[in-house]
């Protein structure tokens, strides 16, 4: 049972400030909250997702909403952590309360807000507090946590998202904080996200060390993690070491994870893999007891390695290490080191050399040392004193290219005493930069696909637009990214920015503008014609401006109409058959492309109908393929020329042969560039006259089949057949002058009539039929079912056959017995 009680913790990203070089600045290191009670984190039994909401108001230092997406990438940073069960997930509801203690609109759900308070509205912040952002966290006995909000303090402190001179960014405080709304202390890892101090212009903080992972790993741990245990005692007097900080570094030197003892000296670390070395140090500077959340903390001992800091012992995976005996503290102490002429973290670059000042107690730069945790961080240069500077000294130091990026430590020596600056270092690879866009503007609508080029980028870069993070970002290569642009307004121009996974950023002003939208297409058709060009396209789609040009494989087509969202045109004549762009351009100079969009043809005949005609000519012939001259080919038979050519579309024509003598002869078809195609003893002529259709009556029919055609003509013989859309019909009667026939079922729709006769002359006439389907229909019936009933067919026809009307008719007379019956 839960006592009735809660308690709040608050706790803060401080601001330090070096006024002058020899100010001692206070940091701090990872362990777990702690209520008094318990260690706090939330209560995932339920949901493993814990939501937060960005007030809406931001931040007044921020013109954009850039400080919104900053804090995201904050949450994803902690919600990359594979390895943790816990995700965080935004819930922009109550992005309009500005009450951190407020509830949802159950009335008992609490709002996890992160808000800029810019006023002192929460009453959080002492009168010029140098606290730069605070996460108050309730909790109850069981250390269950029940709320947690992050509050920037905005009164005593400026803010930006892209480096700004004097300001705090806004994603390292926020993933700072974030660790505390997940349950975490402070680091004395001098490098870690959780380090409790923040300057201006810090960015290392963005992205997680592996002790901030080891943290919250452990807290939330998605499986069984490795631990190792062990206790710290005095050497001299054998008590238990309260407090120690114990850190765990790998064979290469990085800072793996790290802990307190409690009050019996003992300390479990998690997720330690691999060969490591162990050693415990005191929070006697840069981290002290005020900065976390425990009470009387020993500091009366010495840095101490297990194994000894001469030989340490290296261990291999979770085990018992056993007890660490640790001497009492001697004079030496490292509480700082930073980059000369600057008040920054030690962030160095792979193969580069910095001049470095370290504030050291108890150090003598004739007899003392000053190491590194990896091989390929060296000493440059004899330590010097740093004039003017009590205890403080120089040196240059470099970095090799090989030594991978992470949290190195430094530590100063004495004989045998050590003293270490836990992660005082960081190794980065190159930062990123941005040299160009291509294309460097894009249409308003948004979609634009572009290449950011420059170097070093890391695959899961972000990209961002001003205040927009692109949500369609692909890494090609260290020196690429390739995005989709998001939508804009006419004339803006944007700064693009860049942030690597590291947290390192790079960002270029003015880099992309915004002009009207490109032609877009939707559709067009056709999509292929004669190489001799005049097939008229349509083209339909948005975007298009008066005065657009349309060309078809780098030749001008010919505009017949255009409107914003159509264009006719008629494509150009082309030398040779194949696939061509379709380039669509407007008078500003933005274009659409449709890459191979038409195909220009051969003319190629693929039938003929009919084959077999009278050598006096006179045969309608119907010829098919494609590739046909819009402006009407010209067609021959043998050597002799047809007439009456009659382009359907640039697949069909018809054309009446020219006499000739019995026989085979050649059918050829010429486009008006030279261009023909002839199909070899294609058409024979017999001295038989054709057959020939004046009249067909009617013309339309139900597609159940079954209606009586008459159709009119001459040279019936009478083994002739009719064919309607392909389907033979049923011969009633013929005769050399009239055919009555019965249809056949077909499909709703017009199609072609054939009267073939028995020498393979035919006649026809091209959509000469058209089905439609049978619709019954009724009138008639009153409320109390009187009334009459009429079924018909529509449209009704007096030539149909009475066979296929009698069954409605006797339906009908049945219906109307019914009726007079009921009365």
């Amino acid at each position: 049972m839960l006592k009735n009680f809660r308690t709040k913790i608050l706790f803060a990203q401080g601001l330090c400030v070096l006024l002058m070089l020899f100010t001692v600045v206070a940091a701090f290191g990872y362990v777990q909250l702690y209520n008094g009670y318990n260690f706090v984190r939330w209560n995932l039994a339920s949901s493993t997702t814990v939501d937060y909401t960005i007030h809406s108001a931001g931040s007044d230092d921020i013109p954009d909403k850039s400080e919104e997406v900053a804090i995201r990438l904050a949450f994803q940073a902690w919600n990359n952590v594979s390895s943790a069960q816990i995700q965080f997930q935004e819930d922009p509801t109550y992005s309009q309360v500005s009450d951190i203690s407020a509830k949802k609109s159950d009335g008992t759900t609490p709002i996890h807000l992160v808000i800029f308070d810019e006023n002192n509205a929460t009453g959080l912040f002492s009168p010029g507090s140098t606290i730069v952002a605070l996460t108050p966290v309730l909790s109850n006995s069981n250390g269950e946590i029940l709320d947690a909000d992050i509050v920037f303090n905005g009164r005593d402190h400026n803010f930006s998202t892209d480096g700004k001179a004097n300001t705090f960014d806004v994603q390292s405080i926020a993933t700072h904080e974030i660790g505390h709304f997940l349950g975490l202390d402070h680091s004395a890892n001098r490098t870690a996200t959780m380090y409790p101090f923040s300057r201006p212009n810090e960015y290392h903080l963005r992205s997680l060390s592996l002790d901030d992972v080891a943290g919250v790993n452990a807290l939330y741990p998605a499986t069984t993690l490795e631990s190792s245990t062990g206790q710290v005692v005095s050497a001299d007097t054998g008590a238990a070491i309260n407090g120690a900080h114990v850190v765990a570094v790998s064979s290469n030197g990085e800072v793996l994870a790290a802990t307190l003892t409690d009050a019996n000296g003992n300390f479990t670390l998690n997720g330690v893999s691999g060969d490591y070395y162990v050693y415990a140090e005191p929070l006697d500077g840069p981290v002290t007891q005020s900065n976390i959340n425990r009470q009387n903390i020993d500091t009366n001992f010495s840095t101490t390695f297990y194994g000894g800091n001469a030989n340490p012992t290296i261990f291999r995976g979770g085990k018992a290490l056993g007890i660490l005996q640790v001497p009492a503290a001697g004079t030496l102490n490292l509480l700082e080191a930073i980059q000369a002429n600057t008040n920054r973290a030690l962030l160095l670059y792979q193969n580069s050399t910095q001049t470095i000042w370290f504030h050291a107690t108890g150090f003598d730069p004739s007899t003392g040392q000053l190491k590194f945790s990896h091989s390929g961080i060296t000493l440059q240069s004899a330590i010097k004193d740093l004039p003017g500077n009590p205890d403080w000294y120089q040196a240059s130091i470099s970095v090799d290219a090989s030594v991978p990026p992470g949290s190195y430590n430094l530590w100063v020596q004495m004989g045998n005493a050590i003293s270490i600056l836990t992660g005082g270092l960081e190794v980065l690879p190159p930062a990123p930069s941005i040299s160009a866009l291509s294309p460097n503007e894009g249409g308003i609508s948004g979609n634009t696909t572009v290449l950011i080029q420059g170097a070093n980028f890391q695959n899961g870069a972000n990209v961002l637009f001003d205040d927009t993070l692109l949500t369609q970002v692909t890494y090609l290569n260290s020196s690429t990214l390739q995005v989709q642009t998001p939508p804009g307004t006419l004339g803006q121009k944007v700064r693009v920015m860049v942030i690597n996974p590291d947290g390192q950023f790079t960002a270029l002003a003015d880099a992309f503008t915004y002009v009207p939208d490109p032609p877009a297409v939707d559709s067009y058709s056709p999509n292929e014609g004669a190489t001799a060009g005049g097939t008229t396209v349509t083209i339909k789609g948005s975007n298009f401006q008066s005065g657009i040009t349309v060309t078809f494989g780098g030749q001008n087509a010919t505009i017949v109409s255009a409107t914003s969202t159509q264009i006719v045109c008629t494509a150009p004549p082309n030398a040779n058959p194949g696939f061509v762009d379709i380039v669509l351009t407007n008078p500003n100079g933005r274009s659409a492309t449709i890459t191979n969009g038409f195909n220009y043809l051969l003319p190629v005949i693929t039938n003929i109908m009919p084959t077999v005609g009278y050598n006096g000519g006179g045969t309608t012939v119907l010829i098919q393929g494609k590739g046909f001259d819009p402006r009407t080919p010209v067609v021959r038979f043998g050597n002799k020329t047809a007439t009456n050519v009659q382009l359907l579309d640039e697949q069909n024509l018809t054309c009446v042969s020219p006499s000739g003598e019995t026989g085979e002869v050649d059918i050829t078809i010429e486009n008006s560039d030279n261009k023909f195609h002839t199909l070899a003893n294609a058409f024979r002529y017999t001295t038989t006259p054709d057959p020939k259709i004046t009249s067909v009556q009617p013309n339309t029919g139900y597609t159940l089949g079954g209606d009586l055609i008459t159709i009119t003509g001459e040279n019936f013989d009478d083994q002739a057949k009719v064919y309607f859309g392909g389907n033979l019909g049923e011969i009633v009667s013929i005769d050399p002058t009239q055919i009555q026939v019965k249809t056949p079922a077909g499909s709703e729709g017009k199609v072609d009539i054939i009267v073939e006769n028995s020498t393979f002359q035919k006649a026809f006439v091209l959509n000469g039929f058209t089905y439609i389907v049978f619709v019954p229909q009724s009138s008639g019936g009153g409320k109390k079912g009187g009334g009459g009933c009429t079924l018909q067919r529509v449209p009704p026809s007096a030539e149909h056959a009475l066979g296929s009307l009698f069954p409605l008719l006797l339906l009908g007379l049945t219906l109307t017995f019914l009726r007079r019956k009921r009365k």
